[in-house]
C-alpha cells in the first residue's frame, strides 16, 4: 500500500466460498491494509466465469478512481484467448471529477456545498 490511508481491495460479485476474510470489506472480514505495508488475496474462482470489478473498500479511495476490471474464464470456454483471439479489451466508464473526494466532501459539509 502506496497510499497514506489503509486500504482493502473488494471483488465485486465474487463469492468467497470459503475464504470470506478474502471479501475485502475492513473491519469485518479483515484490517485495513496499513500504509507501507502489503497483503495477498488468494482465493479459488472454480464456479464462476465473465467480468467483474474491484474497488477499494476503504475511506473514499474508490471515488478517487482506485478499482478497476477483473475477468475470470472459465477452463471450459470453447473460444480461448491466444488462440482464438488475442486479447481481452473492456471499456470501463465511470464518473470523474477535477477535485479529489476529500475537497468535495469538505465542501459538502459547508452550507454552499460543492461548487456552490
Amino acid at each position: 500500500n502506496h497510499l497514506d490511508k489503509g486500504q482493502s481491495i473488494h471483488w465485486h460479485g465474487m463469492r468467497q466460498k470459503d475464504t470470506p476474510y478474502m471479501d475485502g470489506v475492513p473491519g469485518i472480514t479483515q484490517c485495513p491494509i496499513p500504509p507501507g505495508g502489503s497483503y495477498t488475496y488468494n482465493f479459488t474462482i472454480s464456479d464462476q466465469s465473465g467480468t467483474y470489478w474491484w474497488h477499494s473498500h476503504y475511506s473514499n479511495a474508490m471515488a478517487d478512481g482506485l478499482w478497476g476490471p477483473l475477468i475470470v474464464h472459465s477452463v471450459h470456454e470453447p473460444i480461448q484467448r491466444g488462440r482464438d483471439y488475442d486479447e481481452d479489451r473492456i471499456v470501463f466508464v465511470s464518473d470523474w471529477l477535477h477535485d479529489d473526494s476529500e475537497i468535495i466532501i469538505a465542501a459538502l459539509a459547508t452550507p454552499v456545498g460543492y461548487r456552490g
